[in-house]
């Protein structure tokens, strides 16, 4: 089983500046990473397997702000009721975190661990749920990049690419569907602009952003594409996972600069605002 890591880096506006401040080794592919602010930890996604197998071995950890692991597998496939295959991007909602995994966004009580909710997208014929965004209304949106098995265990497109939304009363519905998404990855809710930010995984792709009710897409930001997490930092700027550019990117004006460099695939970092530290999780 490939292991990974997840580092904690001291966060710095200008380029080049973060120091880390701790790596958690013995990951197994870790693709995200969400601070809880309200309980002052970290949880962490593994896949542990393939992206798209359905063999019940993802587990979510728990670590505490320091870089110390509290619970290793805190919420695991068939532990305690608990089904998990291929979790990835994570959001918190109140109490109850909202973790995306294959075809279905499952909620489990983020204090204890237990399971809450499932929401199944399969009647939506949803292929890959990559990542989750939360609008103040408790709108979640989630992303599915359109990926399905291919050959040796890789991933293949195959479409359509999609972003669900999902309304407070739980009923799903396609909020912007087609190839101008880019195979969508990474959501955040850019609450200052009231719009969502998407960030496509295609290659040398601008950053985008979609607003509720329209169905065209806005160009933020250009850069090398290959985007994954999205992480706000204060005053309408956010932080941007590039794993083409294994690079943290800042977005600010309207540009992507790179601020960290030399990362081995990035993907959804989290943010740690009381200490200004990213939360890098590596694929390996």
């Amino acid at each position: 089983m490939l292991l990974a890591t997840l580092a904690l880096l001291a966060a710095a506006i200008q380029a080049d500046t973060a120091r880390r401040i701790a790596t958690v080794e013995g990951l197994h592919i870790p693709e995200s990473a969400l601070h809880d602010a309200a309980q002052d930890v970290i949880f962490v996604s593994s896949i542990a397997g393939q992206g798209t197998a359905r063999d019940g071995n993802g587990y979510i950890s728990r670590i505490r702000a320091d870089g110390t692991v509290e619970a290793r597998r805190f919420i695991a496939g068939g532990q305690g009721g608990v089904t998990l295959h291929a979790p990835k991007g994570m959001a918190l909602v109140g109490d109850t975190l909202w973790v995306a995994d294959i075809d279905a966004l499952r909620g489990f009580n983020a204090r204890t661990g237990r399971p809450v909710a499932t929401i199944d997208f399969a009647p939506q014929q949803a292929l890959f749920l990559n990542d989750v965004a939360a609008a103040p209304d408790g709108t979640l949106y989630v992303s599915d990049t359109g990926f399905g098995p291919g050959d040796g265990g890789r991933l293949r497109h195959v479409g359509p690419d999609r972003i669900f939304r999902v309304a407070p009363d739980r009923t799903i519905s396609v909020a912007m569907e087609g190839e101008a998404l880019g195979m969508p990855n990474g959501l955040r809710w850019d609450a200052g602009s009231d719009r969502l930010l998407v960030g496509p995984l295609r290659g040398e792709a601008p950053l985008l952003a979609w607003r509720a009710g329209v169905d065209t897409l806005e160009s933020v930001a250009e850069g090398p594409g290959g985007y994954d997490g999205i992480e706000a930092v204060g005053d309408g700027t956010f932080l941007v996972s590039s794993l083409d550019a294994s690079s943290i990117l800042y977005l600010s004006g309207g540009k992507l600069e790179p601020v960290i460099r030399g990362l081995t695939s990035p993907a959804d970092i989290g943010y740690d605002a009381r200490r200004r530290r990213v939360l890098v999780p590596t694929l390996g």
